[in-house]
């Protein structure tokens, strides 16, 4: 399941790192503007639950 989002780096709240698992447990770890975090926080959940795919490159 994805986790919740948190700030880091530069000034509070400008960006953010979010984590999940896809269900054959590769990690998923972003960092992002914060105003795109929570679309990608039910992109995470999806992937987490099979509900999305995930392509890896070179695969």
């Amino acid at each position: 399941m994805a986790t919740p989002s948190r700030p880091c780096g530069g000034f509070p709240g400008t960006r953010v790192e979010t984590t999940g698992f896809t269900p054959d447990g590769a990690r998923l770890r972003v960092t992002l503007p914060r105003d795109q975090a929570d679309a990608f926080i039910r992109l995470a959940a999806d992937i987490s639950r099979g509900q999305a795919a995930v392509e890896r490159a070179g695969e």
